[in-house]
């Protein structure tokens, strides 16, 4: 059995000397042919004088919705002269030239977006007078409703410069920023901005400032033409270059004592009930034990004595004795308590890939914690994309080892169930729902729309990284956590549960949505902090209260399962490990009913 052992062992370390091999080479592969990783627009944020700053116009929306989202030239904006792709926007404004859209890496894939070259010749460190960019025919149908709709719908638009991202309107109301008026014999008058005037701040050769100012509104018109303008102003600034993204944050709304107190307020609430449950159970078991002690007493006391005393004794008023404490609550249940539960590998699955968006959640925490990536959304996004990807490892090691422990043979199942769980819930949101949105409301072209080599990455990483490394933590799971250390063993028969004594409070369909309450209320602060976040155009950066919360809500989850798990048993019901796992599960469900009660308020 030794030498089977360390023959185990030899076995599974060359395997992952091998893998770690073959995942780099395949690493430097990706880098070396695709641009994403190595690519021109992965710069170092360092310019000489003179060198050309591109801006990127990346996406248009109603300002009201800040996930009704479309590409920068569904509007008939001035098309860049540096292109290769035919556009909507160039056959809008009459115009030949074609539109050439860049990589933006991960992030943009991810959420969508595009973003293009807009063609403009700013120099860093050079101011430039005022320059025409092109002229718009608005007599043009397509033209003047496209800008009308725009305007009517309250549009703004997303530029970007050096990874600073610079917001606008697209223009106003004459008379203000009033909804559209029903009375049709007077119309309102829309005024679209046709100037745009940058202005730039510099310090030691890098960008930490970038600020856009629309003006010269002229009134949008169904005849003649609109000729839109551009020029830049330089200006030095003492800001740390690692400093420039504060700007952009909202000191006020993150950090004050409203959200601190609500915090601390979450936390009490936590300790308290950390406190209850470990004082309720120690108190409820050592009373227990007590009890059968003292049964147990009692019955070895009527053992000794004469029948005439033990008569004697049960007049008194004793009714339990220790081998009938044995027979009743979660004693009863040592046959069964570790009995495999139904769909086991479904439920190993779901473990697995648990432990892996943990362990994902708290290393992008920590590393955001360390660093400032909160000025990069397309940095943080890729931590975590690739987070995701070599974390395939834990889902497989736990998920592997949670089943080899079940007994059951099926193992190639609960492996393909964990390894798909992921992509399936990425190819669901990021693909079919954009595709479909994009369907219905011709919003902006999802993650799938692209037409080059980029694509490939996500494909080239899961097949050669994310899979492979599933499979070996499955292996390593099944030898290293495969070995069941049950304290008792399991009847072949199981024990018949009596559905008719079980009272309704101490059913899984009462526990489960109880014991997610606990979660929930230890979380929804700070999910209120994150959806606004979202939806408010802010940048969420407190990764401090999101670490704090999130072992908060570990310690409270745990808790509220033991809580549900020990009242479930005492009222003999086994089927404890998905009752369990739901309960943890159901405060999710909290969040997203919260997330649409705040969404629809």
């Amino acid at each position: 059995s030794c030498q089977c052992s360390a023959r185990k062992r030899s076995f599974y370390f060359a395997s992952f000397v091998g893998f770690l091999l073959i995942w780099s080479h395949s690493i430097q592969t990706t880098k070396a042919s695709i641009p994403l990783f190595s690519g021109k627009n992965a710069g170092s944020h360092s310019y000489d004088r003179g060198e050309r700053v591109p801006v990127y116009g990346v996406q248009v929306g109603p300002i009201l919705n800040p996930f009704e989202k479309y590409d920068y030239f569904s509007l008939p904006f001035c098309v860049p002269s540096v292109s290769s792709t035919t556009g909507a926007a160039a056959a809008s404004t009459g115009s030949s030239k074609a539109i050439k859209y860049e990589s933006g890496g991960i992030y943009d894939m991810i959420m969508g977006t595009r973003r293009v070259d807009l063609g403009l010749d700013i120099r860093y460190g050079i101011g430039s007078p005022v320059r025409e960019i092109c002229s718009v025919d608005t007599s043009v149908k397509p033209v003047y409703e496209s800008f009308l709709h725009a305007l009517h719908s309250n549009f703004w638009t997303e530029l970007i410069v050096d990874d600073l991202p610079i917001y606008s309107l697209i223009g106003v109301l004459h008379n203000g920023t009033a909804p559209w008026n029903q009375d049709k014999k007077h119309p309102p008058t829309f005024l679209i901005y046709t100037h745009m005037h940058f202005v730039g701040e510099m310090n030691d050769g890098h960008i930490v400032g970038f600020r856009l100012e629309m003006k010269e509104p002229k009134p949008l018109e169904n005849r003649g033409s609109l000729t839109f303008t551009y020029d830049v102003t330089w200006l030095s600034s003492s800001r740390e270059f690692t400093r420039r993204f504060e700007i952009y944050l909202d000191l006020p709304f993150f950090s004050n004592r409203s959200h601190i107190f609500a915090l601390v307020n979450a936390f009490v609430i936590g300790f308290v009930l950390i406190g209850m449950v470990a004082t309720l159970l120690v108190r409820a078991l050592r009373g227990e034990r007590e009890a059968f002690n003292e049964a147990l007493m009692e019955d070895m006391d009527e053992n000794l004595l004469p029948s005439s005393a033990a008569a004697l004794s049960a007049k008194k008023g004793r009714t339990t004795s220790a081998g009938g404490m044995l027979e009743s609550g979660w004693r009863a249940l040592h046959g069964d308590v570790f009995r495999t539960p139904p769909a086991v590998e479904y439920l190993s699955a779901a473990i697995g890939t648990g432990v892996q968006l943990v362990f994902v959640s708290i290393v992008s925490i920590v590393t955001a914690l360390t660093g400032s990536l909160y000025s990069s959304p397309s940095l943080l996004s890729a931590v975590v994309f690739f987070l995701v990807i070599i974390s395939s490892f834990v889902s497989g090691y736990y998920s592997g080892g949670m089943y080899r422990r079940s007994g059951q043979s099926r193992w190639l199942r609960t492996m393909g169930l964990s390894v798909s769980f992921i992509p399936g819930v990425v190819l669901v949101f990021s693909v079919i729902v954009p595709n479909m949105s994009r369907w219905l409301f011709r919003t902006s072209p999802s993650l799938w729309t692209y037409n080059n080599i980029e694509i490939l990455v996500p494909l080239i990483l899961l097949v050669f990284v994310f899979i492979p490394l599933h499979v070996f933590g499955t292996l390593v799971g099944r030898g290293f956590r495969g070995v069941s250390m049950n304290p008792c063993a399991t009847n072949p028969l199981p024990r018949p549960i009596e559905h008719e004594k079980l009272k309704w409070w101490n059913s899984p369909a009462f526990l489960i949505p109880v014991g997610g309450m606990f979660p929930f209320g230890v979380v929804f602060v700070e999910v209120y902090y994150l959806i606004i976040s979202f939806w408010n155009y802010k940048f969420y950066f407190v990764f401090d209260f999101a670490l704090a919360v999130l072992i908060m809500l570990i310690v409270v989850t745990s808790c509220s399962a033991i809580v549900v798990t020990y009242v479930l048993l005492q009222s003999e019901d086994y089927r404890w490990p998905w009752v369990a796992y739901l309960t943890g599960a159901w405060s999710g469900m909290y969040v997203f009913l919260y997330s649409c009660y705040t969404f629809f308020s």
